[in-house]
């Protein structure tokens, strides 16, 4: 296993991620990063599902956090979003 960094805002740095991988983790949090972290982790994980789809990705595995049925905090909604854009890739999540 490799681990890589890049930056998942930027489509070109986001496929040379995914160039050559059978397997994505997608480990990306952008809470402290910004107040507006949900709109961050969207546009992430858009970037991310079109450069693993477009690069014939295998697997992306995503660990979201655990959340209860009913209303969601802003954070618990932002993780549902990300795992949504991610599956709606069609690659395997």
């Amino acid at each position: 296993m490799q681990v890589v960094q890049g930056d998942l805002t930027d489509p070109q740095a986001a496929a040379e991620l995914c160039a050559g991988t059978d397997t994505c983790y997608y480990l990306v949090h952008s809470m402290a990063a910004t107040s507006n972290f949900a709109e961050v982790e969207q546009r992430c994980a858009q970037v991310m599902a079109r450069a693993a789809r477009d690069a014939g990705v295998g697997q992306l595995v995503y660990l979201s956090g655990l959340h209860p049925d009913g209303e969601l905090s802003r954070h618990l909604s932002s993780r549902v979003n990300v795992g949504r854009i991610l599956e709606s890739s069609g690659v395997p999540t």
